[in-house]
């Protein structure tokens, strides 16, 4: 995954921009007065793959992500057959399948258009007060502008766990919205908008859509299966395991059930990251202090300890992130609340706004739990694809989360799924074995709390509460 950062006028801004340094092993800067670029290439092939900040004569482009359905009849990779879409004025991208943030600056027009995936897996932050500044780190905008912490927001983060609407944690700097291609002015004026209207399908035979990605998934690329004890990652990595190289997993106080029947489902060359709550701590810690970001959820912990275990060897990393929302994994679904990640009985503080559009969105359903479904699929979702691209992104190693292809969160087929029935149904037909117990990584949440405010609580030892007011400390000394 790479890195980039945009500015549209940089003597807008008091700052000395040789200080930006996004994630990735090679650097270059653009300069295109009075805009500035700046890219940060990963070289998962192992070696430069070229020039990053690509010129197509009448616009420069950054690109970090990767096109799944690119042609490759006359284009060596997607990122040619992208820079020649963009030559030609072409910004239609419903036809799209990948993961991707876009920036075009129009030499000719004197404009910067920005374009977001539709499922929000890669992250896009923008800053847009006089001038306009993105990057697909948070970072990176933070100390450009030296912006400060917004406590409203926090306070809605600390009920929701996600971003609600385009806000952050920090004030003035947005999340650009998933789906939208804006076209700007270099003062920041938006000029034009469009949607990206995936098509949607109707197909219920998951086992042939998931076999069917393993191609652009798992390419030749050295390849890891993250195997989390749990349906979700498990299946991925049992499907797809003739194209990896080795498979992953943290252990702590609760063992992974991967160490002890990893060879029943075939996986090879497990590696176990050992995890203990100094690690832990420390990892979280360290996480919150280079990304500028709160951990979604603190599996992300897990995933950035994996990462700096991996990396160099591990380039590109295959998760079970979206299952349980596309499926109905989790047990709020089956209940007859909307979800605490939606509106929260205790939500009265919440942005008037947000709750509206909530209303509006879930009117359309008479099932709670297709409604809760929907919701996180749009919210809490694509801040969990952030968070598992940014830890291992650290590590400069790709998630890539197939349950996230356009083939599955655009299916019609999977919308009254409850339970993942269809998942489990996959490990009895396919390996024959029944699949584990929903798992998933665990966390130091309490001793998290302990460590950074000196103390000694003792309570139920997955207590979110205190994992968040402990993370909200940490975010307060960045």
């Amino acid at each position: 995954m790479c890195g980039f950062f945009g500015i549209s006028d940089k003597s807008l801004i008091d700052t000395d921009f040789s200080d930006v340094d996004e994630r990735g092993e090679f650097n270059f800067s653009h300069h295109a007065n009075p805009a500035f670029f700046h890219q940060s290439i990963l070289p998962v092939t192992g070696k430069f793959p070229g020039e990053h900040i690509f010129d197509t004569g009448d616009y420069y482009f950054t690109y970090t992500g990767e096109i799944y359905n690119a042609p490759t009849k006359g284009f060596s990779n997607d990122t040619e057959w992208l820079a020649e879409k963009i030559k030609r004025q072409d910004y239609d991208f419903d036809e799209v399948n990948g993961q991707y943030a876009i920036s075009v600056y129009d030499k000719k027009n004197s404009t910067i258009t920005l374009i977001r995936d539709p499922v929000g897996q890669v992250p896009l932050f923008y800053y847009n007060k006089n001038c306009l500044i993105y990057s697909n780190t948070i970072k990176s905008i933070a100390t450009t502008v030296k912006t400060k912490l917004d406590k409203n927001f926090l306070k809605h983060w600390h009920q929701l766990r996600h971003y609600t609407l385009d806000k952050t944690h920090y004030r003035n700097i947005k999340l650009f919205p998933k789906g939208l291609i804006i076209t700007y002015n270099m003062r920041g004026k938006a000029l034009k908008s469009r949607a990206i209207k995936p098509k949607r399908i109707n197909d219920n035979n998951i086992l042939k859509l998931l076999k069917k990605q393993q191609y652009p998934y798992s390419s030749h690329r050295t390849n890891c299966g993250i195997v989390s004890g749990g349906v979700d990652s498990s299946v991925i990595s049992a499907l797809y395991n003739d194209t990896m190289d080795c498979y992953v997993t943290t252990i702590n106080k609760d063992k992974c059930w991967a160490s002890a029947d990893v060879k029943k489902y075939g996986f090879r060359s497990l590696i176990e990251v050992k995890n203990d709550e100094k690690q832990w701590n420390e990892a979280a810690v360290e996480y919150i202090n280079k990304s500028y970001m709160i951990p979604y959820t603190w599996s992300y912990v897990g995933y950035y300890i994996m990462g700096k275990e991996m990396s160099p060897a591990v380039k590109v990393m295959l998760t079970g992130e979206g299952a349980d929302e596309i499926f109905g994994g989790y047990d709020v679904y089956k209940t007859n609340k909307l979800s605490k990640y939606s509106l929260r009985k205790d939500g009265n503080t919440l942005n008037a706004k947000y709750k509206q559009q909530v209303a509006k969105q879930v009117s359309k359903f008479n099932n709670v739990a297709q409604a809760n479904k929907y919701l996180d699929q749009r919210s809490f979702l694509p801040c969990a694809a952030i968070g598992a691209n940014l830890a291992l992104g650290m590590s400069c190693i790709e998630s890539r989360n197939p349950f996230l292809d356009h083939s599955i969160f655009y299916n019609d087929a999977f919308v009254k799924d409850i339970g993942k029935q269809r998942l489990v149904k996959i490990f009895k037909d396919v390996f024959k074995f029944d699949p584990p117990k929903k798992q998933g990584f665990s966390g130091y949440m309490n001793e998290l709390y302990n460590y950074v405010n000196n103390t000694e609580i003792e309570n139920d030892p997955k207590d979110i509460s205190l994992w968040k007011d402990a993370c909200y400390k940490i975010m307060e000394r960045v």
